[in-house]
């Protein structure tokens, strides 16, 4: 397992991205904000043709996020609501 790494969500052009229960495009749980910061929490997943990160958010929610929605640049100000269709 990796030392632990914190990234962001981001490249959603805003509209943010699922938090999913398991690395499987239809298995959704919530939206997470452009911006969010998740604490990446073990190696990538393959599922569904895509890459996963086991990811925790800040107030303790655990799931996968895409590694292609995520970015390790901080980015300024805080997280804004989401625009359009999360990916």
């Amino acid at each position: 397992m990796p030392a632990s790494i914190t990234v962001w969500v981001g490249e959603t052009d805003g509209a943010g991205v699922f938090l999913r229960n398991s690395p499987h495009e239809g298995d959704r749980a919530a939206v997470l904000p452009d911006g969010t910061p998740l604490l990446v929490s073990g190696d990538e997943e393959e599922g569904d043709g895509q890459r996963w990160y086991p990811v925790q958010t800040a107030d303790g929610a655990s799931g996968y996020v895409q590694v292609i929605y995520t970015t390790r640049v901080e980015p300024s100000g805080s997280p804004a609501p989401p625009q359009g269709q999360p990916k």
